[in-house]
C-alpha cells in the first residue's frame, strides 16, 4: 500500500510511504495476489478576490484536468458563482448570484473593516442565512445532469480585511468531490494467459446531499446511493490498459479500524453499522485463464481511504489512485472483497491409453494430453507410489510419462495415476494394474 499526499498547486510534497510485500497487499482484495495503491492529493482551484474604489471584485480561474465518467464536463468549468458577506458580527450584508465570470462586483464595502466571504460556484443561487452561523444548512444535492451543464460544485471560503482600494486576495476553491482513479493491471494473469475484463464499474454507498461549506462531511454515505459508474467509453478504455476516472462527494468516514493491520478485516462486518455509510468501489468482470477456455463472473469490492487496513475518508478535493492487479492465486477466494460465480470450464486432460495393465517388475509408458495444448498441469501416482512399488517419472518427450513395478509388489494390485490442472479445477484418472 502506498500513499502520496500532495498539495500540487501550492508545490508543497508531504509524503507518506506505507511499503507491504505483494502478497500481504494482495489480501487487501482477492487473496495472496491482488494489488491495490490507493494515493491522495490535493487538486485545488484557483480563485482571486481583489478590491477595486472599495468593492470587492471577484475574478475566478482555474485549472483544466480531463473528465470522464458520467461526468463530463470540465473539471476546470465555472458557469456561476453565488457570493455572500458576512461582517464581523456574523451579520449578512450582501450576496450577489453572477453568471460572467468575468469577474463579480459587490457594492462598496467599508475600508476598516473584516469581512467573511462565501463563494459557491457551479451550485446556483444559493439563498444564504441571515447569521452566519446558521450557514451549514446550506446543501447540495449530487445531480450529474447539473453537473454536465454547470460544472464540478466548488466552494471558497475565506476572511477578507479591506484595508485599502487597491488591495486584492488570491484564495484557492475547492471542489467538493472526490476524485477516484481506477485500472486494472492484467500482468500477474500472464503465466496462464489469463485476463480481466472489466464490465462495470460503480462507486457506491455514496454521499447524495453535502453541506456546502462544512468543513468536512462524516460518514454521509447512502447505502442506495451510487454516485458515479463507468460508461461503455469507460468500459472500452480500461479494458484497454487506460486509467478511467470517477466523482462523489465528500464522506470522510475517519478511521474505524484503529490498530488494524489485517487487509481482510476492511470489510462491513467489521464496522458494524457504519457498513453501510462508507463508501466502495465495485467493479464487475469476466475472469479467464488458458486462452479463455476457462471463465468465471467476479466482483471486488473495495472501501476506498487513506489506507487499505484502518481508514475510510474520502475528502473533498483529493484525488485516490487505485490500481486492480488480479492474480490466478487469489481468484479462487469468497468474501465480501472479492466474489466469484461459477466456472465456464471446457479444458480437458486425455490419458493415452485410457488404461494401464502391467506385469511383475514390468513397466508401461502413457501420455496425457492437456487442452489447450499450453495448459500446465501436474502428474501424481496413487498408494502403492508412495511406498516405493511403483514408480512414475517423465520419460523426456513431451507429455509422456515411465511406470515402473517392483518385485515387493503383490500380484494383481490397482492404483491410479492423476493429472490435475494447475488450479486443481481440471482433473484425469488412469488406472493402473498390475
Amino acid at each position: 500500500m502506498k500513499m502520496t499526499n500532495t498539495e500540487i498547486m501550492n508545490t508543497k510534497t508531504d509524503v507518506l510511504l506505507v511499503s507491504l510485500p505483494r502478497t500481504l497487499l494482495f489480501w487487501v482484495l482477492i487473496t495472496a495476489s491482488a494489488l491495490l495503491l490507493f494515493s491522495c492529493e490535493t487538486d485545488e482551484v484557483k480563485t482571486t478576490f481583489r478590491q477595486a474604489e472599495g468593492s470587492l471584485v471577484l475574478t475566478p480561474c482555474v485549472t483544466e484536468m480531463a473528465t470522464k465518467s458520467q461526468i463530463t464536463s470540465a473539471e476546470n468549468k465555472l458557469s456561476e458563482a453565488s457570493v455572500a458577506v458576512y461582517n464581523a458580527a456574523g451579520n449578512f450584508i450582501k450576496s450577489v448570484h453572477a453568471t460572467d465570470m468575468g469577474g463579480i462586483e459587490f457594492p462598496l464595502l467599508h475600508i476598516g473593516e473584516t469581512y467573511r466571504v462565501y463563494a459557491a460556484f457551479n451550485m446556483g443561487d444559493l439563498n444564504f442565512p441571515v447569521k452566519e452561523s446558521d450557514i451549514a444548512s446550506l446543501t447540495h444535492t449530487w445531480d450529474v445532469s447539473g453537473m454536465n451543464s454547470k460544472g464540478l460544485p466548488m466552494v471558497w471560503t475565506g476572511t477578507v480585511d479591506m484595508t485599502s482600494a487597491s488591495q486584492s486576495v488570491s484564495v484557492a476553491a475547492v471542489r467538493l468531490v472526490s476524485k477516484v482513479n481506477f485500472r486494472v493491471d492484467n500482468s500477474g494473469l500472464s503465466d496462464h494467459n489469463g485476463t480481466f475484463t472489466v464490465s462495470s464499474v460503480k462507486l457506491k454507498n455514496a454521499t447524495k446531499t453535502v453541506s456546502v461549506f462544512s468543513a468536512k462531511q462524516s460518514l454521509k454515505g447512502d447505502a442506495d446511493c451510487v454516485s458515479d459508474s463507468a460508461t461503455a467509453s469507460d468500459i472500452t478504455s480500461v479494458n484497454g490498459g487506460s486509467r478511467i476516472s470517477f466523482y462523489t462527494f465528500e464522506n470522510a468516514c475517519g478511521t474505524l479500524l484503529s490498530g488494524n493491520t489485517d487487509p481482510w478485516k476492511k470489510i462491513p462486518e467489521k464496522i458494524g453499522g457504519n457498513a453501510s455509510k462508507c463508501t466502495y468501489l465495485e467493479v464487475s468482470g469476466t475472469y479467464s485463464t488458458d486462452g479463455g477456455t476457462a471463465t468465471a463472473p467476479v466482483t471486488y469490492n473495495m472501501y476506498l481511504g487513506e489506507n487499505a487496513t484502518t481508514n475510510f475518508d474520502l475528502l473533498r478535493n483529493y484525488i485516490y489512485d487505485v490500481t486492480l492487479l488480479p492474480s490466478d492465486e487469489g481468484i479462487g477466494s469468497t468474501s465480501w472483497k472479492v466474489t466469484r460465480g461459477s466456472f465456464s470450464d471446457s479444458r480437458t486432460l486425455v490419458f493415452t491409453p485410457a488404461s494401464v495393465t502391467m506385469n511383475l517388475n514390468g513397466s508401461a509408458t502413457f501420455t496425457v494430453t492437456p487442452t489447450p495444448s499450453d495448459m500446465k498441469y501436474t502428474v501424481t501416482g496413487g498408494d502403492n507410489f508412495a511406498s516405493s512399488t511403483l514408480t512414475l517419472a517423465p520419460t523426456g518427450n513431451a507429455n509422456e510419462y515411465s511406470l515402473v513395478s517392483s518385485g515387493t509388489l503383490t500380484a494383481d494390485a490397482s492404483t491410479s495415476v492423476v493429472a490435475t490442472s494447475w488450479d486443481g479445477r481440471v482433473t484425469a484418472s488412469l488406472p493402473v494394474t498390475v
